[in-house]
């Protein structure tokens, strides 16, 4: 079993964090050996999650933190996003919501309703 690791990243909710944050997503890629081709799966599915919580969550102007964890352990990758937003909750949405799961190298799509 190897190590567990672990990487904490903070951004503003401002879209224009989005491109700092994947080029150090990018750098952490390298870093833990993931290829450059899940890299870019990895930028989209933080990309889409930060850009709804930035869209979404927040319904005043004023400056909040989102704070992203990206761990890793064997061939398991999780990332977590926290914040002070308005709470959502997908199991009371009517709406169909995509969930990624990465698994060998490779992306998954999970549909939940």
């Amino acid at each position: 079993m190897k190590r567990q690791k672990i990487k904490y990243f903070v951004v503003e909710n401002k879209m224009d964090e989005l491109s700092s944050l994947a080029e150090k997503i990018e750098r952490l890629a390298d870093e833990w050996s993931i290829s450059q081709e899940l890299s870019m799966k990895i930028n989209l599915v933080i990309e889409e999650a930060l850009s709804n919580i930035i869209l979404y969550a927040f319904n005043d102007k004023l400056k909040h933190e989102i704070r992203i964890s990206v761990s890793k352990e064997d061939n398991n990758l999780e990332i977590t996003f926290k914040d002070d937003g308005i709470p959502f909750n997908p199991l009371l949405q009517k709406s169909l919501i995509l969930i990624y799961l990465l698994k060998k190298d490779r992306l998954e799509d999970l549909v939940y309703f």
